[in-house]
């Protein structure tokens, strides 16, 4: 092998490190660039994630302010339903589905002499709504409280009693009204008022309306007696033009008489000390006897009187039968003088459920609405010339509401006006009849 000579070799020695840096040069450029690149897409995904970070956290602020102002109406609205409560006179308490207090007022639990504390998760009825007035002991099972979270219904109640924590009751009014959860029941809430006052003047008023009638009854007996000795000439001929004057005083006498008669007759109903003489009873014959009663008067007005016969008519009720024939009398006697000549009333026995039902139609002139929610009311008529020519004294259907229900029945009616009136009374079964 030959040798180069020095020269050369440091020649080539020195091109192949220009040669060699050339390329380092290049590999370096091209890391530098690449590593550029990179920092830039680095530096525009840092920008883009910075900006969704002041877009999220934005975000996050709106949410949480919205919250917090959501929270804030929330305990406002909170605060608001529970002053409400706190100032209500009425006792209001909630029950769930099991008969237990899920919410009292401080109203409530003054007038039951309870802290919220003692009442709070205990079966209500149990504590306060376990006795009738007459001390008879009062089944959860016919409690209409706990009949809103089972049936569903608004239950209205005004003669019933609570017990405080002493052992001493009040009359109260209540409403249950049955709470719902998505379309489920799931309780009831209860609004309730001590009526006491309430009674104490009625029962002032009702001793005074007593009283006067009694004192009023003699008098008039011996006024109405001796103008009708008068009208009917016994005493002797009198004037045409005095006979029509007294006439009309012996009219209104009779009109005070049947009024005093009422009166008594509803003081006497709507206290507890009056008994009903209960027996059994047929509704086939209590209603025959009705209509014979009845003939009379329906043919003074020229009205047809139509029984109709069914297969509910021996029905069996235990009750009074004069206060029951009292009843029908009364709603006979307004359904005849308020048909029209000619017409027909149509008396139907049905039987629903565990009751049996006595209807009454006339094709009169039907009650007007804004009449109807008044139609129980004492001394209450339609107030029309018609209606108070036809004459009444405005109890007939008060005297008949508290009859039933002292038979533990009821009453409703169906009317349009123009087009007549059905009322509808009824009365509870009994096997055998047992009173």
């Amino acid at each position: 092998m030959s040798s180069l000579p020095f020269g050369d070799m440091i020649g080539q020695t020195l091109d192949g490190l220009r040669h060699g840096s050339s390329a380092y040069l290049v590999v370096v450029l091209g890391m530098v660039a690449v590593i550029g690149v990179g920092v830039a897409k680095l530096r525009q995904q840092s920008r883009e994630l910075q900006r969704r970070v002041v877009d999220r956290t934005a975000k996050l602020e709106a949410e949480i302010k919205e919250r917090h102002q959501t929270l804030k109406v929330l305990t406002e609205t909170e605060e608001r339903n529970r002053l409400l409560l706190d100032s209500a006179g009425e006792g209001i308490y909630g029950l769930d589905n099991t008969g237990r207090t899920t919410f009292v007022n401080p109203a409530a639990c003054r007038m039951l002499g309870y802290e919220a504390d003692e009442l709070l998760g205990q079966p209500m009825h149990r504590l306060v709504h376990y006795s009738y007035p007459d001390g008879q002991p009062y089944p959860r099972e016919k409690c209409p409280m706990y009949a809103a979270f089972t049936d569903g219904q608004v239950h209205r109640v005004e003669n019933e009693v609570l017990w405080r924590k002493d052992g001493s009751s009040f009359p109260v009014e209540y409403t249950s009204n049955p709470i719902r959860k998505e379309g489920e029941l799931v309780g009831a809430v209860v609004i309730f008022n001590d009526v006491s006052e309430r009674k104490k003047v009625e029962r002032m008023k009702d001793e005074f309306i007593s009283t006067v009638s009694h004192e009023l009854r003699t008098p008039l007996t011996s006024i109405r007696g001796g103008l009708g000795l008068i009208v009917s000439g016994k005493l002797g001929d009198i004037p045409e033009q005095a006979r029509k004057v007294l006439s009309i005083a012996y009219d209104n006498s009779e009109r005070l008489r049947l009024l005093i008669d009422d009166l008594l007759d509803i003081n006497k109903i709507q206290s507890v000390d009056t008994p009903f003489l209960m027996t059994p009873v047929v509704i086939d014959a209590l209603i025959n006897e009705a209509v014979r009663c009845n003939q009379g008067y329906a043919h003074e007005y020229g009205v047809q009187l139509h029984r109709q016969s069914g297969e509910w008519d021996h029905v069996t009720v235990c009750g009074d039968p004069h206060r029951l024939n009292q009843v029908l009398s009364n709603l006979l006697s307004n359904a005849i003088k308020f048909s029209p000549k000619g017409e027909q009333v149509v008396i139907a026995i049905a039987q629903v459920n565990n009751e049996v039902c006595v209807s009454i139609t006339d094709h009169g002139p039907g009650i007007p609405l804004e009449f109807q929610d008044r139609i129980y009311d004492k001394f209450t008529q339609a107030d029309s010339s018609d209606s108070r020519q036809r004459g009444g004294t405005g109890l007939g259907l008060a005297i008949s509401k508290e009859i039933l229900e002292r038979h533990g029945g009821r009453i409703d009616f169906l009317s349009t006006p123009g087009e007549g009136t059905t009322f509808r009374f009824y009365l509870p079964t009994r096997p055998d009849a047992e009173c």
